[in-house]
């Protein structure tokens, strides 16, 4: 009896180590004042200074999970109004006057963490975070991608 053809695309190739997945991506933008207690910059004190802060969230789902009528793994507008969501608690705060962040410098890599814990909670297909404090300079957060076969 011949079988139906998949409703999804399949990893076919029996040498790759995992299946095929999609990685979706949406970037939000936050302004907020931090001071790294401690740090010098070109031998002065590091004062109260401001930055516009891009942050990059990657969620990750495998290519056995149904793509919705409209050929989509994830909706992009509600993966981009969580992160913005998320990002408003920092919007034009002074960052390490707020309580996640108490008796704690308030550096780039301790934000992305934090924000990732955050998000992670809220979106479980979360497997990276990345903050930018300059234009060329960011921090990654990441986790291993779950490969386990989720039952469709």
């Amino acid at each position: 009896m011949p079988q139906a053809p998949p409703t999804q695309p399949r990893n076919n190739n029996p040498n790759s180590p995992a299946p095929l997945g999609y990685t979706v991506a949406v970037r939000g933008q936050f302004c907020a004042a931090n001071c790294l207690s401690g740090y010098q910059f070109k031998g002065l004190p590091d004062d109260l200074h401001g930055h516009t802060f891009t942050v990059e969230m990657v969620c990750w789902q495998p290519s056995t999970v149904p793509l919705d009528n409209k050929y989509r793994t994830m909706k992009l507008s509600q993966l981009r109004d969580t992160l913005n969501a998320h990002l408003l608690a920092f919007d034009h705060q002074v960052i390490h006057t707020l309580p996640q962040f108490a008796n704690q410098p308030t550096s780039v890599e301790l934000m992305a963490r934090t924000l990732f814990g955050t998000l992670h909670t809220a979106l479980p297909s979360l497997v990276s975070l990345t903050v930018w404090d300059k234009p060329d300079q960011a921090i990654r957060v990441t986790r291993p991608i779950d490969f386990t076969p989720n039952p469709v």
